[in-house]
């Protein structure tokens, strides 16, 4: 096989793009050629990431093969969930857009895998956070910012509260937070939240204390320094969708209304050579609480707006999350 070959195969791989999702019988110079050319990505015969993103952006408006494959459904009602292709409508307030509408987003199907084990866990995630520009939807930026790398999630969150759901949930997983994404569902809260961004109307300056580590610093999570966070404020639209959607995807989902009360990283670094000391986690995590040591602080935001909310979580204690 040749070197252009090699290249496009490992890429595509890397996409979970196969041939025959491709429309290719081989990797051959002359059919990658033909593809980008279709695509109107750069015709060189090799097939990277530059392909991988243009392919994704063509299938998305000609070829897209929606993630409910397992269950299909033609179209859904607007302000309603499809979860194992039945319809449940959101809660009263909550602006809330399904795959299947016709002004949805839904995932690429070679960004998500089949469910296999029950959901337990809801990961909260920062999303995409450009800075604020009049008409741009922050979560279809999102989406689009995942799938460019083969990730998915269940929903993006716009800066307006606006909740969208991007594949059923019951029949395939996202791609979104390492270890535990065969049991959880997820949410990115989308919008500028970098102080070096242009912030939404409405945001204000705020800060918290977090305890995220660094990368590969191989200390105890409970013995991890905490560190001053400043950061653009959600929206006041989002901060009241987080607490109407919670609950209610949460009861849908069989999800139980518990979290951390504890802003920090509870895992080792992947390269540590020790046992990775998160257990048995369940409820609702910022993905920074379950993730190898790093500079973001990926989710907590969302949290820190439940716990001063009156939404109905159990708050446990940091030591909830270590094993023994």
């Amino acid at each position: 096989m040749s070197q252009s070959a090699l290249y496009s195969e490992s890429q595509a791989a890397l996409a979970n793009l196969s041939l025959e999702r491709l429309g290719l019988s081989s990797w051959n110079i002359c059919e990658v050629q033909g593809l980008q050319a279709k695509v109107k990505a750069k015709a060189d015969g090799w097939f990277g990431p530059k392909s991988v993103a243009k392919w994704k952006a063509w299938a998305r408006k000609h070829d897209s093969k929606p993630a409910t494959l397992d269950h299909p459904t033609d179209s859904a009602t607007p302000g309603h969930a499809v979860i194992n292709g039945v319809q449940y409508q959101a809660p009263k307030g909550l602006k809330y857009v399904n795959h299947l509408e016709p002004n949805g987003i839904p995932a690429q199907i070679d960004d998500t895998s089949r469910r296999k084990r029950p959901v337990s866990l809801l990961v909260l995630h920062r999303g995409w956070g450009g800075s604020y520009k009049k008409g741009r939807n922050f979560a279809a930026k999102t989406e689009a910012t995942l799938d460019a790398r083969g990730l998915s999630g269940t929903h993006s969150m716009d800066i307006d509260g606006t909740i969208y759901q991007h594949f059923d949930p019951h029949a395939r997983r996202g791609r979104h937070c390492t270890h535990h994404n065969v049991q959880s569902d997820s949410l990115d809260v989308a919008g500028p939240f970098g102080m070096k961004r242009k912030p939404a109307p409405g945001q204000e300056r705020t800060s918290f204390l977090a305890a995220i580590g660094r990368k590969n610093d191989g200390v105890p999570p409970l013995q991890r320094k905490y560190g001053t966070v400043k950061c653009w404020d959600m929206t006041d639209a989002q901060k009241e969708a987080l607490k109407l959607f919670i609950p209610w995807w949460c009861e849908l989902r069989g999800i139980p209304l518990t979290a951390c009360e504890g802003w920090r990283t509870f895992r080792l670094s992947s390269h540590s050579g020790r046992r990775d000391p998160v257990t048995k986690v369940e409820g609702i995590v910022a993905h920074a609480q379950v993730s190898s040591p790093g500079k973001r602080v990926d989710g907590i935001l969302p949290l820190i707006v439940l716990k001063e909310s009156n939404v109905m979580i159990e708050w446990r204690p940091a030591e909830d999350f270590i094993a023994d």
